[in-house]
Order: C-alpha cells, then sequence, then structure tokens
C-alpha cells in the first residue's frame, strides 16, 4: 500500500496516517469518537 501511496504523491508532498482503532462494527465502536465520525461522513 505505501509503495501505491508514494508513486500517487506529488514531489514534496506528504501524506499523515493514523490508525484509530475503528472497527466495522459500529457496536465495538463505542467509546471510540473519531470512529463514529468516520461512519458518519464515509455513510454519506
Amino acid at each position: 500500500m505505501l509503495a501505491n501511496v508514494q508513486r500517487a504523491l506529488r514531489r514534496g508532498w506528504v501524506l499523515l496516517m493514523a490508525d484509530i482503532k475503528a472497527s466495522s462494527r459500529r457496536e465495538d465502536d463505542i467509546g471510540v469518537p473519531p470512529a463514529a465520525y468516520l461512519d458518519y461522513i464515509c455513510r454519506k
């Protein structure tokens, strides 16, 4: 995956990534606020 990201980025650009401990099951994301936010914006 990172090789594909490197090819896609323009020279001098930076990619920031973070693991937010999200689950594919909504009930497992209780108590993980970033997961609820991502679920909201990804389902729109």
